[in-house]
């Protein structure tokens, strides 16, 4: 079984799509156009930007025969949640897409790699592992100290409005700021041990999430998400473990994610 294209990417693609609405026959699409999109967030090349441009247009186009007909033929999804927003003025089409293609990218892809991540932590620490299966209580916690650990993003790049200072230093209006999530979900001064993989972890502060105003918008349906998942998973599956003889595929993806997996062999 491999962990990334049979389990940890169709949950989440399908829930998103399920919820917007889009027809159950284009979600492998989805994952295609995901791909290519994600070059816009790492140092890609020229071709790959093309790709992440053409899949963008592909999408937007593909969305807005969806709006139409959710126009004409309300359902119970958010398309036709948006498109009725629309009607009374609170959005335009472009809005409607732009919401859409940002939902479908953003809901599944790093979910996806919580996923896979969380259950390479799990298998790598059998202690843990042991625990969640003899505690499943502690699946809450599990997800969150994954988020910590090794979560989807590991860093995001905010744009100063004003001047401010921070630690000491001043900085003018427009000014971009990096902010390594991963070394912060590794502070010493916030989290004691944090090189420890701990589903028992308590006051879990991490930023997988982010904090404030930009907040992930999807956090809730993330952590849900990979709760059931893991909970099903080591329910039917309780002797999962990293294939024998297939090793697990990953790519980088600067600057603003860390390593996805594009293969997760287990067995059972």
């Amino acid at each position: 079984m491999d962990v990334v294209s049979d389990l940890a990417y169709p949950l989440p693609a399908n829930i998103i799509a399920d919820m917007l609405g889009m027809p159950a026959g284009d979600r492998e699409q989805l994952r295609r156009w995901s791909q290519d999109i994600e070059g816009v967030l790492h140092y890609a090349d020229a071709d790959a930007l093309r790709a992440s441009q053409r899949s963008v247009l592909e999408m937007q186009d593909y969305l807005r025969r969806i709006v139409a007909d959710r126009r004409a033929h309300p359902q119970d999804d958010l398309i036709s949640m948006f498109a009725a927003a629309e009607r009374d003025g609170v959005v335009n089409e472009d809005e409607i897409v732009a919401n859409c293609v940002l939902l479908l990218f953003a809901g599944h892809e790093t979910t996806a790699i919580l996923i896979a991540n969380g259950l390479t932590l799990l298998m790598a620490h059998p202690d843990q592992l042991t625990q969640l299966k003899s505690r499943p209580e502690l699946m809450a916690s599990a997800v969150e100290e994954m988020l910590r650990c090794d979560g989807p993003v590991v860093s995001v790049v905010r744009e100063s409005t004003e001047p401010v200072s921070v630690a000491g230093q001043d900085f003018g209006a427009g000014q971009l700021f990096y902010l390594a999530v991963y070394a912060g979900n590794h502070d010493p001064v916030v989290f004691p041990d944090p090189a420890r993989f701990d589903i028992t972890r308590a006051h879990n502060r991490h930023l997988g999430f982010g904090i404030g105003t930009y907040y992930c918008l999807g956090a809730a349906l993330a952590r849900v998400e990979a709760g059931e998942c893991f909970r099903l998973l080591l329910e039917r599956l309780p002797g999962i473990q990293p294939a024998a003889n297939q090793a697990p595929q990953w790519t980088f993806v600067p600057p603003l994610g860390g390593k996805r997996y594009d293969t997760l062999p287990v067995e059972f």
